[in-house]
């Protein structure tokens, strides 16, 4: 079981918000309260919401009783939930959420100018070729891609980046390490705004505009 879910900041109002605040935990709001912006602080409660609302509904645990934790590495988990797995991402307007029975990593990023210093000190030479063989979207998509394999893994930014490779073929992303394939991607353009990668691929369409 593999679901993904994505929602847009702006289409809720204040009292949704409210509404979301009083289902995450108290140390959760703390760490919210601290963002300097508003919109920091509704991307971060519409996912954790988000997530709590898809896990409720494959769980059939109470949204507001669902008790999340980060190991060692910074991962989010539900303690309360064994079995049953999650991860966040947002960027702009958008916010991402996968949940599934095995360990899984989502990234979205709203399409902008290409870094290149990030190609530089962050792509491997194979992932530099697939940049100079297509559009700028392609930055985007070896980007999400690796960001979703770093989140599977769990270690996130611990993981050196070009120890493990975006790789793109007739059929889409995969990724390599150490010569052996230990990921498939699923890579989506959203209406030419965003890119969202996540691991493993869902069982079908991913979930947009849904209300909570």
């Amino acid at each position: 079981m593999v679901r993904v879910r994505l929602l847009h900041v702006d289409d809720f109002d204040a009292g949704d918000y409210e509404q979301f605040r009083a289902m995450t935990s108290g140390e959760k709001r703390a760490r919210i309260d601290r963002f300097r912006f508003e919109a920091d602080r509704r991307r971060s409660l519409l996912g954790d919401a988000l997530a709590r609302t898809m896990l409720a509904e494959v769980t059939g645990i109470a949204a507001d009783a669902l008790i999340f934790r980060t190991d060692e590495c910074g991962k989010p988990y539900a303690e309360n939930a064994p079995g049953s797995f999650f991860n966040i991402s947002h960027s702009g307007n958008c916010v991402a959420c996968i949940v599934a029975d095995k360990p899984c990593g989502i990234d979205v990023e709203e399409i902008g100018e290409v870094d290149d210093d990030v190609a530089e000190n962050f792509y491997t030479a194979g992932e530099k070729l697939i940049l100079a063989d297509g559009p700028a979207e392609r930055f985007y998509e070896i980007w999400t891609v690796k960001e979703a394999y770093s989140k599977r893994d769990g270690r996130g930014l611990g993981l050196d980046s070009r120890s493990y490779e975006a790789v793109r073929g007739e059929d889409g992303y995969a990724v390599f390490a150490g010569g052996e394939k230990v990921g498939k991607a699923f890579v989506a353009n959203l209406e030419g705004r965003y890119i969202v990668a996540c691991i493993p691929a869902p069982d079908g369409e991913i979930e947009a505009g849904v209300v909570l």
